[in-house]
Order: structure tokens, then C-alpha cells, then sequence
């Protein structure tokens, strides 16, 4: 499965917020408190799960809204495909395919391969020197305005 854009609206911090993917690679970096957590977060819902952070879903919707949307569009099983996560105070809905979706079970698999790294992370594994990490890091066009 590949990511191609993501639209939120009203999910935590991020009231709106969209972007394109590079179909290779993708670095997510900003200040603290910007919403990269919480983008990553919005990819990882795609999924049917609940957030890693343990939260309820009414603490996904953003304080000055009353419910939350996220779409993305992805490329799998050669063919272009939408999911929707649809959240309020008190419940989820989920659509594949503008297909209502009861179980989020029906779409786990479409869990897709996310690298969760920090900085010091990528270079202790991958064995960069940390200036040239940095540099790349900060050069990429991918950070959270």
C-alpha cells in the first residue's frame, strides 16, 4: 500500500491540514507540539486500529470542533483506492471506497509499512554521521507548517 495525499480536518491539532507523499521516501520533521505525532497517528487510523496512544476517540476530535474527518488515497492491489475515517464525540465510521465499513477489522490488512524514527534513531542504525542525517533532514520539504 502506498500513501498518495491526506486530507484532516478537526483531528487533534491539525484543524486542517494536507499533503501529497513522495511514493519513496517521506521525512516528517517540525517543532515541538506542530502535529507529527499526530499526522502519523492519522495514517496509522487508516488502518481500523485504535490510536497508539491509547486515547478514546472523542480526545481525537480537536477542542473547537465537534468531529473530525480524515481521507487519504493510496495505491493498492494495483489499483487507486479512499479510505475515510469519519469521527464525533462518541463514535468512528470508516468507509473504503465510499463503502461503509461495520468492522474495523475488515481493513487491518491494509496495515501500511510506517518507520516511526527519531533523528538519533535513524542515524544509530543506519550508521550516518549524524551531520550529514541532520542536513537531509532539514533539507526535505515535508515539514508541518
Amino acid at each position: 500500500m502506498k500513501i498518495e495525499k491526506i486530507y484532516i480536518e478537526g483531528y487533534r491539532n491539525l484543524k486542517k491540514y494536507s499533503t501529497e507523499f513522495d511514493p519513496k521516501i517521506n521525512f516528517i520533521y517540525g517543532e515541538n507540539a506542530q502535529g507529527k505525532t499526530n499526522l502519523i497517528e492519522a495514517i496509522w487510523m487508516f488502518t481500523g486500529a485504535r490510536s497508539f496512544r491509547g486515547t478514546k476517540d472523542a480526545d481525537l476530535v480537536n477542542f473547537e470542533k465537534d468531529s473530525a474527518k480524515i481521507k487519504g488515497d493510496f495505491f493498492f492491489e494495483n489499483r487507486n483506492q479512499e479510505i475515510a475515517v469519519f469521527f464525533d464525540k462518541s463514535k468512528r465510521k470508516i468507509f473504503l471506497n465510499t463503502i461503509f465499513i461495520l468492522l474495523a477489522q475488515q481493513i487491518i490488512f491494509f496495515i501500511c509499512s510506517l518507520i516511526v524514527a527519531s533523528p538519533d534513531d535513524i542515524i544509530d542504525d543506519l550508521r550516518i554521521d549524524p551531520g550529514t542525517c541532520y542536513q537531509v533532514l532539514h533539507h526535505r520539504n515535508g515539514k508541518i507548517q
